[in-house]
């Protein structure tokens, strides 16, 4: 047994699993010997990350870079533009127009609101004096090249955005 493991315990599944974890963690290495074999330790890394980023911590520094987000789609403007929403912040996204593009942007364009998505795309500097400074992401956009629809939304009754500028103008 591994040092220090309280004697007379019978050895479960949650103690085993105690068990891999204290060895894994005592020994430092990327696998540890038990009775039973060889056990793997976990990569630091998840492998099955979605993305590169957050739709919140894009800035300036980051134009050039393919990154790839995920997020619900908060609003799209005339099929040219949307804006993907997560947990840190808000990214706007660029649909292209091209024919090259067309797949991606049919998918962008025709995804209800509140829709989950994944984008891959350069980030790019916004043009001049289309900048927002209300938003931290503001300086900044990423031109879509592929995309995923990871869940529909169905048509919702009621725009989130609308309903909520209600409950904040109701008197409490």
């Amino acid at each position: 047994m591994a040092p220090g493991w309280a004697a007379g315990r019978s050895l479960t599944f949650p103690n085993m699993l105690r068990l891999v974890r204290r060895v894994l963690f005592q020994r430092g290495t990327e696998r540890a010997r038990l009775s039973s074999g060889w056990v793997h330790r976990a990569p630091d890394v998840n492998s099955f990350a979605a993305r590169t980023n957050t739709c919140g911590e894009l800035r300036a520094a980051h134009v050039g870079q393919e990154v790839t987000l995920c997020g619900w789609i908060q609003y799209q403007r005339q099929g040219l533009f949307l804006v993907l929403r997560d947990f840190q912040g808000l990214t706007q996204i660029i649909i292209p127009q091209d024919e090259a593009h067309s797949h991606v942007r049919k998918l962008l364009s025709n995804a209800p609101v509140e829709s989950v998505v994944r984008v891959t795309g350069i980030v790019s500097s916004r043009p001049p004096g289309q900048e927002n400074p209300k938003m931290p992401t503001g300086d900044i956009e990423v031109k879509a090249e592929t995309a995923e629809v990871l869940n529909f939304c169905k048509k919702l009754p009621f725009e989130i955005k609308d309903f909520i500028k209600r409950v904040f103008k109701m008197p409490h």
